[in-house]
């Protein structure tokens, strides 16, 4: 549940970032784009602060619960993609 909660706000700004392709409003799309960008790591940071500060040490990728490796997967790939939109919108715009 704690998860779905941390991933809410990425999928409002994965709305935002649609309405703002679909509606050609920058806004829209600069919002989601910038927010996306620095509250996916800092997320994960305090996501792994956690773990660590409850000793939970993991030290390798096998120990990880799948869950968790679906969690921080789709978290990363969602922020990956979202530097490859970055870039492709600051180079065509």
């Amino acid at each position: 549940m704690k998860r779905i909660m941390a991933l809410l706000p990425v999928f409002i700004l994965i709305i935002l970032l649609i309405l703002g392709i679909q509606l050609k409003n920058f806004n829209y799309l600069t919002i989601s784009l910038v927010g996306m960008l620095f509250f996916i790591p800092i997320m994960l940071f305090i996501g792994l602060f956690q773990l660590h500060s409850e000793g939970v040490v993991l030290h390798n990728f096998n120990q990880y619960t799948t869950g968790m490796k679906w969690f921080y997967g789709l978290s990363i790939f969602i922020w990956v993609l979202n530097i490859v939109l970055a870039m492709y919108f600051g180079i065509h715009n």
